[in-house]
C-alpha cells in the first residue's frame, strides 16, 4: 500500500486530472454487501479488488429493506456480483429445515433476492459466488441441499480449515455452459471452498460447469435466458493474488457490463422500435379490461416493461386470421376486427395520463427520446381486412395505421401468401396492384412480411415507395417458405425498404421451443451481411408467439443489443438498426403522402 500525502490541494488536483467523460468511464460492479446481526455492512476487500484489477468500477451496495431504494441502487450499475454469506433460510424453498442450519438473516436474504430480481428484470449481468450462487439458483426455481456431509453421500470437506487464500480441492470443468471459455478450456482447476450448503438442483434452462469429485454442483451457467452466472467458491480471494484462473472470472463479468453499458448507452442516445407485436389481439382477449401502465403476465408489452427495456416505440398490429373462404360476410367480419382492435388499443393508450402516446406521424416518435413518453404505433396484419374495398384503406389510415401487411397464412384478394398458399394469383391479383397503388398515394407503408416470393416480386416491381418487412427471418439459415431468400432481401433493400428480424422459434431453427437469442442474432447478422446496416431491424412479434429464450418480452429488448455488440455490430450501425431504419421507412411512405395532399388542396 503506498503512504499516504496529507496534501489536499495536490489530491484535489489528481483527482481533476483523472477525471473522464461518462462514456469513457468502466463500467460499474454493484457488489452485495453482507450483513450481520449487529446491523453492520461489511465486505472483505477482495471483491472490490478484483473488479478494479478486471477494469470495472466496484460499488458495495449495502443491505436496504425498501425495495424501491435496492432496485433504485441496482439500477445503476452494469453489472452485479452477489456475494457469499450465511445460510438461506430453508422456507424461501418452501422445505423444513433438518435442523442443521448455520446462522440466518431473512431480511439479507430478502435483500439479496431484490437485487437479483431487479438485475434480471433490467438485463444487468449477473455473477453468483458462493452463498450468491445459491441465492441465484433459488431465485430462478432451484433447489439447495442444507447440509452437504448429511445429504451428499461420499461428501468430500466442503468448508477448508485452512485461508481463503489457498486453494482446497479440484473441480472438473464440464463442457455445457460459459465457463470452460472462461477458463480457456480447461478440463479442471484447483478452488477454495467454504460451504456447508450447496447448489441440488437446477432450473431446467440452466447448464452445470463444473463438480467436485463427490458430485457437487461447483458452477453453473444460467445464460442464454438469464445473463448470470454463479460458482460456489470464492474466486475473489483467488484473484486477490492474481491466481489464475480465477482472475478470469471478473474479467469476463466486466467484458459482459461493458457490452451492457454500450446498450445502455446506444439506447439512451437512440429511438428504439419494435416493429411487429400483436398485443391488440391480447387485448381482445381480454376484452379490453387492461391497465397498461401496470405489469401485466397477459402481455409482453406494458409500460413498466417498455421503461425496463429501454424500448421508446412498439407498434401494435391488428391481427386478423385469414379465413378459408373468400365472401362478403368474411370480408366484413375481417374489417369489422381489425376496427375493433384497433379503436380499443387507441382507448387504452387514451387512459395512460399521457404516459403513452399514440402517434399517427411517424415522425412524431422522435419525442418519445426527448419527452420520456412512450409511443404506440398501428398497423394491421393481413390485407384481407380491406376485403376488396380501396376505402378501407383511407379510413385505417384515419385510425393512425402506418403499414399493413397484405396477407396473412392463406391467398386473400390482395395476393399469395408465403404458407398455407393455394397459388391462388400467381403473384399479386389485379386488386393487390390496385391497392399497392392506394397504398403509395395513402402513404401507408407496404408490409410484405407473410406474402409469397411471387408476390414480393411484384410488389417491388409496382411500389414507387420503399416497402417493409415487418417480421421475418432468413431462408439461407432456415428453409421456410415465411422466410426471406437472399436475393429478394438485398432487392428491397435496393428499392430503400428495410427487413426487421423476427424472433418466432419457428422460423430460426427446426424446434421452435428451443431457439435461442443467438439463433436470432444469427438471422440478424446474415441479414446484415446481405442487407447492409441501413436496412435491418427488429420486429419481436411479441404477442404473436414471437419469444426465444434470452428475450422473453420487450423488457429484455438490452439483451438483443448485447448480443449484437458482441458480434461485432458498432454503435452508430446499432442506432440504425434498433429503430432508425424502421422509422426512415415508415417516414418516406407517409410524408410521401403529406407532400401529394399538399398539392391537391
Amino acid at each position: 500500500m503506498k503512504p499516504v500525502s496529507y496534501n489536499l490541494k495536490s489530491l484535489f488536483g489528481r483527482v481533476r486530472s483523472g477525471m473522464k467523460y461518462a462514456e469513457e468511464c468502466p463500467p460499474v460492479i454493484g457488489i452485495t454487501a453482507n450483513h450481520d446481526h449487529a446491523d453492520e455492512n461489511r465486505l472483505t476487500d477482495t471483491y472490490a479488488v478484483s473488479v478494479r484489477k478486471a477494469g470495472g468500477t466496484p460499488l458495495i451496495i449495502p443491505k436496504i429493506t425498501d425495495e424501491e431504494t435496492v432496485i433504485s441502487a441496482v439500477s445503476k450499475c452494469d453489472g452485479i456480483i452477489l456475494t457469499g454469506g450465511g445460510d438461506l433460510h430453508p422456507l424461501w424453498t418452501e422445505s423444513e429445515s433438518m435442523g442443521k442450519l448455520g446462522r440466518i438473516d431473512s431480511e439479507k436474504d430478502l435483500f439479496d433476492f431484490t437485487v437479483i430480481y431487479a438485475a434480471l428484470r433490467l438485463s444487468i449481468p449477473i455473477l453468483g459466488i458462493c452463498r450468491g450462487f445459491q441465492m441465484l439458483n433459488v431465485a430462478l426455481g432451484g433447489t439447495l441441499y442444507e447440509d452437504i456431509p448429511s445429504q451428499v453421500l461420499g461428501a468430500i470437506g466442503h468448508d477448508q480449515p485452512t485461508s481463503r487464500y489457498e486453494t482446497w480441492h479440484r473441480v472438473k470443468i464440464e463442457k455445457e455452459g460459459r465457463l470452460k471459455d472462461i477458463f480457456g478450456g480447461t478440463k479442471s482447476v484447483e478452488t477454495n471452498s467454504f460451504h456447508h450448503q450447496a447448489v441440488r438442483l437446477l432450473p431446467d434452462f440452466a447448464k452445470v460447469c463444473a463438480t467436485a469429485s463427490d458430485g457437487v454442483i461447483e458452477a453453473a451457467d444460467y445464460y442464454p435466458e438469464y445473463n448470470a452466472l454463479g460458482v460456489q467458491w470464492h474466486p475473489e480471494a483467488l484473484a486477490y493474488n492474481d491466481l489464475d484462473p480465477h482472475t478470469k472470472l471478473f474479467d469476463f463479468l466486466v467484458r459482459e457490463a461493458e457490452l451492457y453499458q454500450r446498450a445502455r448507452y446506444v439506447f439512451e442516445s437512440t429511438v428504439v422500435c419494435d416493429s411487429h407485436a400483436d398485443t391488440p389481439t391480447a387485448f381482445l382477449k381480454a376484452d379490453g379490461a387492461v391497465d397498461f401502465l401496470k405489469p401485466s403476465d397477459d402481455f409482453l408489452i406494458d409500460y413498466p416493461r417498455m421503461v425496463d427495456g429501454g424500448v421508446h416505440v412498439a407498434t401494435m398490429v391488428a391481427w386478423i386470421p385469414q379465413a378459408e373462404e373468400l365472401t362478403d360476410k368474411t370480408r366484413a367480419d375481417a374489417a369489422d376486427l381489425a376496427e375493433k382492435e384497433l379503436e380499443m388499443t387507441r382507448r387504452i393508450m387514451a387512459e395512460t395520463q399521457g404516459k403513452v402516446v399514440l402517434y399517427v406521424d411517424p415522425d412524431d416518435a422522435w419525442d418519445t427520446s426527448i419527452t420520456g413518453t412512450k409511443g404506440i404505433l398501428l398497423g394491421i396484419e393481413n390485407g384481407f381486412a380491406i376485403g376488396r374495398d380501396l376505402s378501407k384503406l383511407r379510413k385505417f389510415q384515419e385510425l393512425g395505421v402506418q403499414y399493413v401487411t397484405l396477407c396473412h397464412n392463406g391467398d386473400n384478394d390482395i395476393c399469395d401468401s408465403a404458407s398455407k398458399t393455394k397459388h391462388t394469383h400467381g403473384g399479386l391479383s389485379a386488386f393487390g396492384r390496385e391497392v399497392i397503388r392506394e397504398m403509395n398515394r395513402l402513404g401507408i407503408t407496404i408490409d410484405i412480411a407473410h406474402a409469397g416470393d411471387r408476390t414480393i416480386e411484384d410488389i417491388l416491381e409496382i411500389s414507387s415507395q420503399p416497402i417493409i418487412s415487418s417480421h421475418s427471418s432468413c431462408r439461407a439459415l432456415f428453409d421456410h417458405p415465411r422466410n426471406l431468400p437472399d436475393l429478394l432481401m438485398k432487392a428491397i433493400a435496393d428499392k430503400g425498404g428495410v427487413i426487421q428480424m423476427c424472433m418466432y422459434g419457428g422460423f430460426l431453427r427446426e424446434k421452435a421451443s428451443e431457439a435461442t437469442i443467438g439463433d436470432f442474432c444469427d438471422h440478424v447478422m446474415h441479414a446484415v451481411e446481405i442487407a447492409g446496416y441501413d436496412h435491418v431491424g427488429i420486429g419481436t412479434d411479441f404477442d404473436g408467439d414471437g419469444e426465444v429464450s434470452g428475450c422473453r418480452h420487450i423488457g429484455e429488448f438490452k439483451r438483443i443489443a448485447m448480443e449484437l455488440l458482441r458480434r461485432g455490430i458498432s454503435e452508430p450501425n446499432l442506432h440504425l438498426m434498433m429503430g432508425l431504419n424502421y422509422l426512415n421507412a415508415l417516414n418516406a411512405n407517409y410524408h410521401h403522402w403529406e407532400e401529394l395532399y399538399e398539392e391537391t388542396r
